[in-house]
């Protein structure tokens, strides 16, 4: 097997919303919320750098909100697998471009994170926030250990 086979085999899919969450947003409540789509993580951020054949210091990266956001993602996958937290991963997005980067349940406790790869201000959609009671966390390079660790 090839290593770009094998990279394949690494990719991780989120699916959107998997049903709205148990469709509790399906059925006419937010009809603006998509539920077709998918977001595609790598384990490993090399995998994703070889396909895209980009190996820059990350200083000269276009991309490091990207990088940022896998690197989140398949920590706290790794992270809960070694755990035995087996929470359900999604993303959120409506068509008015409205989003969460990543959103967990887990017990029925559903939270919200924002990946941001500079500290700011980050509002949560209320829409998200009301629908699905939950809890919003920003993730940025100052607290991110908390998350993966």
């Amino acid at each position: 097997m090839t290593q770009l086979q094998e990279a394949y085999y690494q990719i991780q899919i989120q699916n959107r919303s998997e049903q709205q969450l148990e469709n509790r947003l399906l059925y006419g409540f937010y009809p603006d919320v998509i539920n077709q789509n998918r977001k595609v993580y790598f384990y490993d951020n090399g995998i994703r750098n070889m396909i895209i054949g980009n190996f820059n210091q990350l200083d000269l990266r276009l991309d490091k909100r990207a990088l940022w956001e896998n690197f989140l993602v398949s920590e706290r996958r790794k992270q809960n697998f070694y755990k035995n937290t087996f929470s359900k991963m999604y993303f959120w997005r409506t068509k008015q471009q409205q989003e969460i980067d990543f959103v967990e349940e887990n017990s029925g406790n559903i939270s919200g994170f924002e990946f941001k790869w500079i500290n700011k201000k980050t509002k949560f959609p209320q829409k998200f926030m009301e629908a699905y009671k939950a809890k919003g966390i920003v993730i940025d390079r100052t607290n991110f250990s908390d998350v993966v660790i």
